[in-house]
């Protein structure tokens, strides 16, 4: 259970000095394992964390005596998974070694969007136009004589007179 603060000590703290407390629950059916590959995958796997993450470990039931290596399931944001297939081996090595031993023999991959992943392409610009700006580059669109072609130009104008309006 989480202390209560009252006055100066209720300042805002980072969450992971209480993740342990908070996630144990959760984390207790899954293993030991599964909770440090979940608070660490960004430092495991540094260059693959934006856009895949840990969503389950499997540990084959045991046959005898001795340790079993798991089957780990990460999400892929979509249209990463072939890379993601390349990089199988190196995955896994890093994740062995953090751990220091044989902890994951086999990855399989999950196509899914991922919750709370920024978006990978550039959203439109929100800024407001600069009006003179503006009207200077629709009156160079309107020198065009193709009707397409200018009508493109002068949303261009309005996207890039946005853009210099959120810069400046």
């Amino acid at each position: 259970m989480m202390p209560v603060l009252h006055g100066t000590e209720a300042a805002l703290k980072p969450l992971n000095r209480y993740f342990d407390a908070i996630a144990r629950p959760a984390l207790e059916r899954h293993g030991f394992a599964y909770a440090e590959l979940l608070r660490n995958w960004a430092r495991i796997a540094p260059d693959v964390a934006a856009f895949a993450r840990p969503e389950s470990l499997h540990f084959p039931r045991r046959a005898g005596k001795g340790h079993t290596a798991a089957h780990l399931r990460l999400r892929v944001q979509p249209g990463r998974a072939l890379e993601m297939q390349h990089m199988q081996g190196q995955i896994i090595e890093r994740i062995n070694a953090y751990f220091g031993y044989n902890a994951v023999a086999r990855l399989s991959f999950v196509q899914a969007p991922l919750a709370g992943a920024e978006e990978e392409t550039e959203k439109a610009p929100q800024g407001r136009p600069d009006p003179a700006v503006l009207e200077r580059l629709r009156r160079a669109a309107r020198a065009v004589s193709d009707p397409d072609l200018r009508e493109s130009l002068a949303r261009l104008a309005e996207g890039v007179s946005a853009t210099a309006a959120r810069k400046s």
